[in-house]
């Protein structure tokens, strides 16, 4: 029998809060500011109310584990799981799902279950410029999957949502390290401890190759035209490549002093001043606008790479904010730019951090393109998951889920297959020691239960599917 959301949970609104009784302390306020990324998070932007609302207002008090959804505007199917033991109140216009006491439904697969759902919910919504949806049409929607089946998918769904934050975590210790290998390497370079001889960024740049801005006026987006760099592309020590706009190649011949070439480092001016990345390859050739600056290095003096490490450091970016102007509108004019003091060692020792760097940035790579396979499998799954239609390929992204596969779960699917055939390659596709090896563990499992057999070809030993 197929049953819907609201006999499966006990739901209720959020009050309507009056502002005047907000606080700086007391009982969290939930808002639809307060629910991201799938979760509660209190930030200082956070509200709260008095103490003795607790009573007043209990039957709008939330508990760890409850659903939360936004019914309207820009948040309008937004939604977290509250997964703190803290007392909090529900404000208005966000519906509360919860658990019952016999536990026919679980909230993790609910929480899954919304992501195919939000569109579905918005479609479902009324009005205009302020869209809104009536909580009873949300507890309409049909949940088909028992509990049985529901514990499965959430089981499956948390193991990929683990190995993805696994690899995230990885990738942020191999950035963490870099910045302490630098750091142990040259010092901070605000406090030049080590006595390194400073030189001003206008003379560590190419001698044709001045610190200069862009575009003044780009004009209208043209698709075939050519990029454009503005200060709010640079993110994380990357450029945004899928956001940026492009200008006609007329507009950006009138600027060519200010063309950018592979390996130049790009740097914002404006906003987010001091912010800085590599030009990649793929944006050899792109433009700036006046809120970016190009750093085109002389290599015999300083590498690129060494010159983006040491201005992500804070001892640089102080050494910088000295310089900038402004409260809301920050800024760091050129000519400040190009007198800008740095302490530069010696090339030899450059190359021996950057040689690191490279070693490190390989590896980093590697753990970024599982992250990327992972998260398509993820959502491969989840429509998987909700969908009789949906189908998963798991082969490419196999080698990243054999460490989380019990001998069991191999045998499902395609996944003897695959594992049996990449053993059997002569260029076997595991991309670590560990990888292989646990790999080969899980083959001996199941040799000795029969699921494989092994058998010679020409001499050599190899496996196949048993019969």
């Amino acid at each position: 029998m197929t049953l819907n959301i609201g006999s499966l949970y006990n739901s209720f609104s959020g009050h309507a809060f009056k502002s005047k009784d907000f606080f700086d302390n007391g009982i969290p306020l939930i808002r639809i500011g307060d629910i991201n990324n799938s979760k509660v998070e209190f930030s200082n932007s956070t509200v709260y109310l008095p103490s003795h609302f607790q009573e007043k207002y209990e039957k709008f008090l939330v508990k760890k584990g409850d659903v939360l959804i936004g019914l309207s505007g820009a948040s309008l199917g937004k939604f977290g799981i509250y997964d703190k033991k803290e007392v909090a109140l529900i404000n208005q216009r966000i519906l509360v799902l919860r658990e019952t006491s016999d536990l026919r439904s679980s909230t993790d697969y609910l929480s899954y279950y919304l992501n195919i759902l939000q569109e579905a919910i918005k479609y479902r919504a009324v009005g205009g410029a302020q869209p809104n949806i009536s909580p009873s049409k949300i507890l309409k929607f049909e949940i088909k999957h028992p509990l049985e089946d529901q514990l499965k998918i959430v089981a499956h769904l948390n193991k990929i949502q683990d190995l993805i934050e696994k690899r995230t975590q990885t990738i942020q210790l191999f950035d963490g390290y870099i910045r302490s290998v630098f750091l142990e390497m040259f010092g901070d370079p605000y406090l030049n401890e080590i006595g390194y001889p400073r030189k001003k960024l206008k003379e560590i740049v190419k001698k044709d190759k001045i610190i200069t801005y862009g575009i003044v006026q780009a004009g209208p987006h043209v698709d075939n035209g050519i990029p454009y760099i503005k200060s709010g592309n640079i993110k994380n020590g990357a450029i945004t490549i899928e956001k940026l706009n492009k200008t006609s190649s007329e507009i950006a011949l009138k600027y060519e002093r200010s063309r950018c070439f592979t390996g130049d480092l790009i740097m914002s001016i404006r906003a987010t001043v001091g912010a800085v990345a590599i030009l990649p390859e793929e944006l050899n050739g792109a433009n700036l606008t006046q809120g970016t600056a190009r750093l085109s290095l002389n290599n015999d003096t300083v590498g690129n790479i060494f010159m983006y490490s040491l201005l992500s450091t804070r001892g640089a970016k102080a050494i910088i904010n000295k310089y900038v102007k402004g409260s809301t509108f920050k800024e760091i004019s050129l000519t400040k730019l190009r007198e800008l003091e740095f302490p530069i060692p010696s090339r030899s020792d450059q190359a021996i951090f950057e040689r690191l760097y490279l070693k490190f940035a390989d590896l980093k790579s590697k753990y970024i393109i599982q992250v990327e396979k992972l998260n398509i499998l993820f959502q491969s799954s989840l429509q998987n998951a909700f969908s009789e239609d949906a189908q998963i390929d798991e082969n490419e992204i196999f080698d990243s889920l054999i460490q989380n596969l019990s001998t069991r779960e191999l045998k499902e699917g395609n996944r003897l297959e695959h594992l049996v055939n990449w053993i059997n390659k002569e260029n076997c596709k595991f991309k670590t020691f560990e990888q292989y090896d646990e790999a080969w563990n899980k083959l001996r499992e199941l040799v000795n239960d029969g699921s494989i057999e092994q058998y010679l070809d020409d001499d050599t030993i190899k496996l196949k599917l048993a019969k």
